[in-house]
C-alpha cells in the first residue's frame, strides 16, 4: 500500500496486536454489545488513523454509511488519501472523512437542501426523498476533543442558498452606478425604479424575499470597502473572471460570501484596472459574479449530532477526568464504554521540563523564548518546534526573529496546500530546524524523525507558548517523542496571555517562581473549560427554537408552495431598515479575557429578541428597533469589527457566532467603538450605546495607528444626546467607563461576568435597555412583570 506521508514507496502495512485489539473493542468485542457507545484510549502517534479506516470498513461491510471525523480538515484529508487505495481495493465506496461540522454538513445534505429550495422558488416541485437517507450511519471520532471545540459545541450551520441572478443585473448596475446618490439608492426610492421592476420578474415567485434581499444588497453597498477582500488575481489574469476571498491573518478564503459584499467587489474590480485582453468579456464575466443569497436555516451541530447518527465510537489519543463537563458530553453523546489500551511502544521517551522557561512579563517574553530555542537547539544538532496560539502572534514573532536570531525559522500555518504541509512536517524534523507553527499543528500531525543524527542528539524539542485545554497540552507534548522516539518539551508563557484563565500577570509572574506552578497552570486550564462548556451548553440551547424550526422546514419543504416557503424563509432574511426610532449598539470588548462575556452574549441573543417583541406585544406597542453588535479588540490584532443593523436575531447570531477572544493586553480600542457609534449617529441615527469591557480605552498616544481618543468620540455622542451605558467587568477599567457614561449622559454598572447567573443579568439589561428607549419605564414595568425581574 502506498502511504502519501511515507519516505519509500509501496509496502506492507500490518497491524499492532494493541491496534488489533482496539479494533476489537470498537466492533464491540470486549463487551459484547457492537454500536453502543465505545470509546477506546490509545496513544498519540500509535495509529487512530489506521483503527477508524479498518472499522469504518468493517461497518461498511455491514450495511452502515460511516463518517469519520477528524479534528482538522487537514487530518481528514490526509487520511483520507492514506487509505484511498485500501478502500477501493476492498471495493468501499461510502467512507465519508471530514471535520465533525463537515459531517453534519454531509448528513444535512446542504447542496441538495438548497437545490431543493431553489426549485420551490422557481416554482417547481421537488421530491420527498434525500439521497444518504436510506443506510443506518455511524459516526467514527477520532479524539474526543472535536466535540469540545466552539465551532461545534453551541454553533450552528448557517444554510443559504446563493443563486446565480443575471436577470437582475440590470438593477444591479443602476445601484452601482448611483452609490454616491443617497436619495437615489434609498430602498423606497429603489423599489419605484424601472430597474426593480425589471429585476423582479425573474423573481415573480418569491418577489417579498427579493425586496429584503435588496435592502441587504443597499447596505453592503456602503459598507463592502471596509471589510478585507482580494481579488484572485491570477484567475482574473489566465481567464478574466472575477473571484472574490476575504484575507484572514495571512490566507485568503475564496469560498466565503459575505452577503452581497463579494459581488460589489467584483464591480469595482471590473472598473479599476481589468485586463484589457479580457474586455470583450467584462459583461459576461460581471454579469456571473451577479446573485441573490438566501439563508435558508440554522443547523445547530450538537443538536445534528445527536439526531441524525444512529451510532457513535471513537478512538482518542485523551480522555476527560470522570465527572469533568467534557466527560458528561461524552455521555450525552452516547460514548459511555471506555476502553485504555497499553502502549504499543512501550514507555514513552519524552523528556518534559515543566519548569523550563515558566512564565514571563510580555515585554521579556519574546527574548525568554528565543533563549530556550538557541539552548534546545543543542547549536544545530537538534530541530525544534515551536506552538503558538494564532497565526498573528506566530507572524509577530516570526518576523522579529529574522531580524535579530542567527538561524532560520521555518513557518507552518493554516491555508497551506496538503502537499506543502506533508513537506513542511518532514522538513522539521531535520537536525538545525528551528519550526514556528500554530496551535492546528499540535494535533495528529505526525513529526517522525528519520534522521539517526537527531534521535541520538536528543530528537525534537518542542515548546509551547501558550496555555490551551489540559487535553490540547497533551496532544501537542505528543509531537514530539513519537513511536518510542527520544524527544523532549518544554513552555514558556507570556503572563499577560494568561488572562483568559482568570490569572492575572501580577499573578502569573508570582506563580512562575513555585515549584507547583505546571499543577496550578492545569487546574486553571481544567476550571476554564469548565466554564466555557457550560457557555457553550448554554448556546446550544438558546439554539433549539432556530434549529428545530429549520428542520422543520426541510422535512415539509417538498409539501410548501412557492408562497409558502417564501414566508418561511422571509424572518431569515430580513434586511435592515432605516428610519428606527430605537437603534441599540452593543460594543462588546473580544480580548483574550472575555470568553464569558462573548459566550453570554452569544446565549442569550435569540432569548432577548424574543422577550423584546414578547413585552411590546402584551403592551400593544409595535415601534420599529434594530440593535447592531460590534467586536473591539486593539490595533495589533483584528481591532473593530461590526455586524449590520437587524430587528431580528438571527443575523446577529451569524455574526458573532463565530467571533473568538483573542488578543488585547493592556489598555484596548475602546475609542474604535465609540468613533463606530458617532459615525453611525451621523449616517443613519443610533439611539443609546451599550460598552461592555474590562480594560479602559487607550491613551492617545499608544499606538501610532490611532487617528482618536475616546474623550473626542464621548463627546461627539454627546453633543447629538446618545447616551452611552457601561458595563464595567473589572476595575481597572472603573474609571474610564464612568467618565464616558458621565461625559454622555449614561448610566454605569459593575459584573462579574464568570459569575453565575452573569448570563442572567446582561438578558435583562439589554432588553431592559431597549424597551426603555423604544416606551419608556412604562414598557420596561411590563418587561418586569412579565418575567418576574426586579
Amino acid at each position: 500500500m502506498r502511504d502519501s506521508n511515507s519516505v519509500g514507496g509501496e509496502y506492507c502495512r500490518k497491524p499492532h496486536t494493541v491496534q488489533i485489539l482496539a479494533i476489537c473493542c470498537g466492533l464491540g468485542w470486549a463487551t459484547g454489545r457492537p454500536l453502543e457507545g465505545s470509546l477506546v484510549q490509545v496513544g498519540t502517534g500509535e495509529g487512530k488513523s489506521l483503527i477508524l479506516a479498518v472499522l469504518s470498513i468493517c461497518y461498511s461491510f455491514a450495511g452502515l454509511q460511516p463518517y469519520i471525523a477528524c479534528y482538522s480538515a487537514y487530518l481528514s484529508t490526509r487520511d483520507s488519501a492514506s487509505f484511498k487505495a485500501l478502500f477501493e481495493l476492498l471495493d468501499v465506496r461510502n467512507v465519508f472523512y471530514g471535520t465533525i461540522n463537515q459531517c453534519v454538513e454531509n448528513v444535512i445534505c446542504g447542496d441538495e437542501l438548497r437545490e431543493k429550495v431553489s426549485q420551490k422558488l422557481d416554482g417547481e416541485p421537488c421530491c420527498e426523498d434525500w439521497r444518504n437517507s436510506g443506510s443506518k450511519r455511524i459516526l467514527l471520532i477520532d479524539e474526543v476533543d472535536v466535540f469540545f471545540e466552539e465551532s461545534f459545541y453551541g454553533q450552528s450551520y448557517v444554510a443559504s442558498l446563493k443563486r446565480p441572478s443575471p436577470g437582475i443585473k440590470c438593477l444591479t448596475d443602476y445601484l452601482w452606478e448611483h452609490r454616491s446618490d443617497k436619495e437615489a439608492i434609498a430602498h423606497q426610492q429603489v423599489v419605484t425604479t424601472e430597474y426593480f421592476k425589471k429585476a423582479a420578474l425573474s423573481c415573480k415567485h418569491f418577489e417579498a424575499l427579493f425586496s429584503e434581499a435588496v435592502r441587504i444588497m443597499l447596505q453592503d453597498l456602503k459598507d463592502y470597502q471596509g471589510n478585507q477582500w482580494q481579488v484572485n488575481e491570477e484567475k482574473l489574469r489566465d481567464t478574466g473572471a472575477v473571484e472574490v476571498g476575504f484575507v484572514d491573518q495571512d490566507c485568503v478564503d475564496y469560498s466565503k460570501t459575505c452577503d452581497y459584499q463579494n459581488m460589489w467587489a467584483a464591480y469595482e474590480r471590473c472598473e479599476v484596472g481589468y485586463p484589457e485582453k479580457w474586455l470583450a468579456q467584462r459583461e459576461e464575466h460581471l454579469r456571473a459574479a451577479v446573485y441573490l443569497l438566501f439563508k435558508i436555516g440554522h443547523f445547530s451541530y450538537a443538536h445534528l449530532a445527536k439526531e441524525e447518527f444512529d451510532y457513535v465510537l471513537g478512538a482518542s489519543g485523551t480522555l476527560p477526568s470522570e465527572g469533568s463537563s467534557e466527560s458528561q458530553i461524552l455521555r450525552d453523546f452516547g460514548l459511555t464504554s471506555i476502553v485504555r489500551m497499553p502502549s504499543v511502544y512501550g514507555d514513552c521517551q519524552l523528556k518534559f521540563f515543566p519548569k523550563g522557561g515558566d512564565v514571563v512579563a510580555s515585554d521579556n517574553h519574546f527574548t525568554q523564548l528565543m533563549q530556550e530555542v538557541e539552548k534546545r537547539r543543542d547549536g544545530g544538532k537538534r530541530a525544534v518546534l515551536v506552538f503558538f496560539e494564532s497565526a498573528a502572534v506566530l507572524n509577530d514573532y516570526m518576523k522579529r526573529a529574522g531580524d535579530t536570531q542567527s538561524f532560520t525559522v521555518t513557518r507552518m500555518v493554516e491555508g497551506f496546500s496538503h502537499a506543502e504541509k506533508a513537506r513542511l512536517t518532514l522538513s522539521a524534523a531535520t537536525p538545525g530546524t528551528v519550526t514556528f507553527a500554530t496551535r492546528t499543528y499540535g494535533r495528529g500531525t505526525d513529526f517522525v524523525v528519520h534522521d539517526s543524527r537527531l534521535l541520538e542528539a536528543g530528537g525534537i524539542h518542542g515548546i509551547q507558548t501558550f496555555m490551551g485545554s489540559a487535553s490540547e497540552h497533551i496532544q501537542i507534548k505528543g509531537r514530539q517523542a513519537r513511536q518510542g522516539q527520544n524527544g523532549s518539551f518544554s513552555m514558556v508563557l507570556d503572563a499577560e496571555r494568561l488572562e483568559a484563565l482568570q490569572i492575572s500577570a501580577e499573578t502569573a509572574t508570582t506563580m512562575s517562581k513555585e515549584s507547583s506552578l505546571y499543577e496550578n497552570l492545569v487546574k486553571k486550564s481544567s476550571e476554564h473549560v469548565g466554564r466555557t462548556l457550560e457557555s457553550q451548553g448554554a448556546e446550544m440551547k438558546s439554539l433549539e427554537l432556530l434549529h428545530h424550526a429549520s428542520m422543520d422546514l426541510r422535512s415539509k419543504l417538498h409539501k410548501l408552495s412557492p408562497a409558502e416557503v417564501t414566508s418561511a424563509l422571509l424572518p431569515r432574511n430580513k434586511g435592515p431598515r432605516t428610519g428606527q426610532r430605537s437603534r441599540s449598539l452593543i460594543l462588546l470588548d473580544g480580548t483574550g479575557s472575555m470568553g464569558g462575556l462573548i459566550h453570554s452574549a452569544k446565549a442569550v441573543l435569540c432569548e432577548t429578541f424574543k422577550r423584546l417583541f414578547a413585552t411590546m406585544h402584551d403592551a400593544g406597542v409595535t415601534t420599529e428597533f434594530a440593535l447592531q453588535l460590534a467586536i473591539y479588540r486593539n490595533y495589533n490584532h483584528k481591532p473593530f469589527v461590526h455586524s449590520k443593523w437587524s430587528s431580528s436575531a438571527e443575523p446577529l447570531l451569524e455574526f458573532i457566532s463565530p467571533v473568538v477572544v483573542e488578543g488585547g493586553y493592556g489598555e484596548e480600542a475602546v475609542e474604535l467603538g465609540l468613533q463606530h457609534a458617532a459615525n453611525e449617529n451621523e449616517a443613519d441615527g443610533v439611539s443609546q450605546v451599550i460598552l461592555m469591557g474590562d480594560a479602559p480605552a487607550n491613551p492617545s498616544d499608544r499606538w501610532p495607528e490611532m487617528t482618536t481618543d475616546y474623550a473626542r468620540e464621548a463627546d461627539r455622542l454627546a453633543a447629538k444626546s446618545v447616551p452611552v451605558h457601561t458595563f464595567v467587568l473589572a476595575d481597572w477599567a472603573r474609571t474610564n467607563f464612568e467618565d464616558i457614561s458621565k461625559r454622555t449622559g449614561g448610566t454605569s454598572c459593575s459584573l462579574d461576568v464568570n459569575s453565575p447567573g452573569a448570563s442572567d443579568i446582561i438578558l435583562n439589561h439589554w432588553s431592559t435597555c431597549v424597551l426603555e428607549d423604544i416606551g419608556g419605564s412604562d414598557l420596561v414595568e411590563v418587561y418586569k412583570k412579565k418575567y418576574s425581574y426586579a
